[in-house]
């Protein structure tokens, strides 16, 4: 089949809305851990006759008490790909107009309420 205007002009994308078009960028076909997971709890919705939400919801009671166990990476896993990693960096900055006699006195509370035992829950 020839290069013609004619050929060019059927296989040619359309302005607006064209099916053959990719707009998301991603592969024909592709499935993203959230839709596999969704299936997943479907299927277990479906086979022990519960709603999706209630197998949703077994499914993060299991990946907590793994992770009250020791095992953390079930319930990180889960967690980071539904519902994206947390920032990982983070800019404090004190204000200079904070006095350095209350830093240090704010420094040293500090330092004596952990050496007295104090956990550091609340700082």
């Amino acid at each position: 089949m020839a290069n013609t205007k004619e050929n060019l002009a059927k296989t040619a994308f359309k302005k607006g809305h064209d099916p053959r078009r990719n707009t998301t960028g991603e592969n024909r076909g592709h499935r993203s851990f959230e839709s596999d997971f969704n299936h997943v709890c479907e299927k277990i919705a479906k086979q022990n006759k519960i709603s999706f939400s209630d197998a949703r919801e077994q499914l993060m009671l299991v990946g907590y008490k793994m992770a009250k166990e020791g095992s953390f990476s079930f319930w990180e896993y889960i967690h980071s790909h539904l519902y994206g990693k947390p920032q990982a960096n983070l800019d404090v900055k004190l204000s200079s107009n904070i006095p350095a006699d209350v830093k240090q006195k704010v420094a040293d509370a500090i330092y004596e309420h952990l050496d007295q035992g104090g956990d550091n829950s609340g700082v």
